[in-house]
């Protein structure tokens, strides 16, 4: 017992450690979720309102991706204590990455009470993982949606001890709507799965399962009205593979047709347009999306993005695959029963937000497998020792041995690959440069009547607000945000006007201008340039 918590202790301090060591610095830079993030979070404190001058909303328009407002409302503290800056912003994913890597743990201790080598390993591996220390060291919604689902299981495997906590499990289920867009897939799912499984318990009596049903239910009707809004639908519809409009509009002329034939009735039943997407195009489609997300390629290999791994390092190790595998084997023939078969649930549940969604395989969209994939690694390095170690002890120890040496030396390579190589390789896909284009630009302001800022940038105006710690109450004063990231061309404040330009039409030496450097004749000197750090040209600045 001593030595498993002392173990544990170790785990969460390196857990602790490999998501905070250089936080604010590495990645190199905040992409465009995160200083949108951390300039709503700062609005926030300072009037209660976001860049749009919206009061407390639940979703946040930030980009015009209408994000679950969790992560943001969870910035606050840390923004409030550390100030406006890249550590604050991603202190949320860090801290709750590790307070995961212990729920993890201590759910694994509800579901195998006899096997105490279990919770302890898994919550290691977890700890190690390049897929969670990729999520948990950026502003990812999703790492806090990892957290909550986690909890949930928790409270719910001890309230099958005691009834009390199924009410907070079911509380935890119904917060996941708020934390990230997935979750509304497999959160409802999971709740309603672990009472089907776990139906004929002593515990549900009629009255806890009311206890268990009323939060979740309250909660999912305080979201339904956010799910079927016009404009927080706009991500779903950008991102779906459904052609949802498109079957939408071949219903509804399908009814008017039959509806001047006098079948109108029927028809309305036959082409019924929620039943419309249901064909076997978007099922095979669907299907061949979900199944990609188990191929060793992306698991093992490349992963999707660039801002989802190290340069050569996958999301997991590979000499986890045949820990994985051994791992469902045995979970299937050492471990099967109730508490066991909700992990493989998990497990297939896992894919399904990102089976509808275009650029798969994507990492984020499923991170929900994260924490299984760590849980079956360490049943099959656990079951392996055990049936190697009853015929030759001494080879099974050389041999234990030699896999504890890849393993640290696959962790070697992973924190070189991301602390060293991933700043000069990939700086450019971190949108590195964007701050030091602020600072520059911020320093030498009075020498100028107007700012240009090119929206080739990408979404520069959140960048200039976050990095110059610009004044939400001015913000909000001058007109605030009032496009959002799909049209543009309108946003300004203080001396800056973010917009598309003609260099050479436009220039004059009262105005500064900033883009990339293709955006400026070639033949003309900038008064500041900006190098990415493999030292190829980021931004240029001209008057």
């Amino acid at each position: 017992m001593i030595k498993r918590r002392v173990f544990l202790i170790i785990v969460l301090i390196l857990a602790f450690f490999l998501r905070f060591y250089k936080l604010g610095t590495n990645p190199p830079s905040l992409q465009w979720d995160e200083v949108a993030i951390g300039y709503d979070a700062y609005s926030i404190l300072k009037t209660g309102k976001d860049q749009f001058g919206k009061s407390f909303p639940i979703f946040f328009r930030s980009l015009d991706d209408w994000k679950p407002g969790f992560y943001e409302y969870a910035t606050v503290l840390p923004i409030a204590i550390f100030g406006l800056n890249e550590f604050s912003v991603r202190f949320p994913a860090a801290f709750f990455g590790v307070l995961t890597v212990w729920l993890t743990y201590l759910l694994l201790k509800e579901i195998f009470e006899k096997q105490e080598a279990i919770p302890p390993l898994a919550s290691f591996f977890l700890a190690i993982s390049p897929w969670h220390l990729q999520i948990s060291r950026v502003a990812f919604e999703v790492t806090i949606t990892i957290f909550i689902f986690v909890l949930a299981n928790l409270l719910f495997f001890k309230g099958l001890k005691n009834s009390k906590l199924l009410i907070f499990s079911s509380l935890c289920f119904g917060l996941g709507f708020f934390t990230y867009h997935s979750a509304r897939v497999i959160f409802p799912l999971m709740w309603l799965g672990l009472l089907i499984i776990f139906r004929k318990k002593a515990v549900f009596s009629i009255k806890t399962i009311i206890c268990y049903c009323l939060p979740f239910i309250l909660l999912t009707i305080i979201y339904i009205p956010f799910a079927f809004d016009s404009e927080i639908q706009v991500r779903f519809k950008a991102t779906n593979i459904l052609d949802i409009d498109k079957n939408y509009q071949l219903s509804a002329q399908k009814i008017l047709k039959a509806t001047e034939s006098g079948w109108g009735g029927i028809a309305k039943i036959i082409y019924n347009r929620r039943l419309s997407i249901i064909t076997w195009k978007n099922l095979s489609r669907v299907l061949n999306n979900y199944f990609v997300h188990f191929e060793y390629g992306f698991l093992f290999l490349k992963a999707d993005t660039a801002l989802h791994h190290a340069p050569g390092v996958g999301l997991l190790y590979r000499w986890q695959l045949p820990l994985i595998i051994l791992g469902i084997i045995f979970l299937l023939k050492d471990y099967w029963k109730k508490e066991t078969a909700f992990l493989l649930f998990w497990f297939l549940l896992a894919p399904l937000p990102a089976s509808v969604t275009w650029g798969v395989p994507h990492a984020i969209r499923s991170a929900l497998f994260i924490p299984t994939f760590e849980i079956f690694t360490a049943i099959g390095l656990i079951k392996a020792y055990q049936v190697l170690s009853i015929r030759r002890k001494t080879i099974t120890k050389v041999f234990f041995l030699l896999i504890g040496a890849i393993v640290l030396l696959n962790i070697k390579q992973y924190l070189y690959s991301y602390y060293v190589i991933l700043p000069q390789k990939w700086s450019d896909k971190w949108l590195y440069g964007r701050k030091q284009a602020v600072e520059f630009t911020q320093e030498n302001k009075q020498s100028y009547e107007k700012i240009i800022v090119s929206t080739k940038l990408e979404y520069p105006w959140v960048f200039w607000l976050f990095y110059s710690k610009y004044n939400p109450e001015e913000y909000l004063e001058e007109g605030g945000t009032t496009s959002g990231g799909f049209e543009e061309q309108v946003n300004k404040f203080d001396k800056y006007e973010f917009r598309e330009f003609d260099y050479l039409k436009e220039r004059d030496e009262k105005t500064l201008f900033v883009g990339f450097p293709e955006e400026f004749p070639r033949s003309l000197q900038p008064i500041k340039q900006i190098y990415y750090l493999d030292g190829q040209p980021a931004i240029a600045i001209h008057k």
